[in-house]
């Protein structure tokens, strides 16, 4: 059991789709919830859906970038075989920096 667990950690192709699915889960959850802001009895669901959406956004764009990190850092690491799941594994981030400059910019 610990020997599959060691090579699935070290197998990046699984774990940089990681943050992507925690981040799409996130926003899934928001969307969900949002239709209950205007309800009088059910806006705790869109409270708890955004205090959910800021955890998993949280950890996902850690996670991302502590993921990202080890791939680099890893001994097998290729430009041009890692290269796709290196920025893969950044699309938290990237997302999380285009919607912030979009916001930003009021575009």
């Amino acid at each position: 059991m610990n020997s599959i667990l060691i090579k699935t950690l070290k197998n990046f192709k699984i774990l940089a789709v990681l943050p992507v699915l925690i981040y799409a889960i996130g926003i899934t959850i928001s969307l969900l919830t949002d239709r209950f802001r205007l309800s009088q009895e059910l806006n705790w669901l869109y409270v708890f859906g955004k205090m959910i959406l800021y955890l998993l956004i949280g950890v996902s764009l850690i996670s991302s970038l502590i993921i990202a990190i080890e791939i680099v850092k890893s001994k097998t690491f290729y430009w041009k075989k890692n290269i796709i799941w290196l920025i893969i594994s950044l699309i938290p981030i990237l997302f999380f920096c285009w919607v912030i400059l979009v916001s930003s910019l009021g575009l």
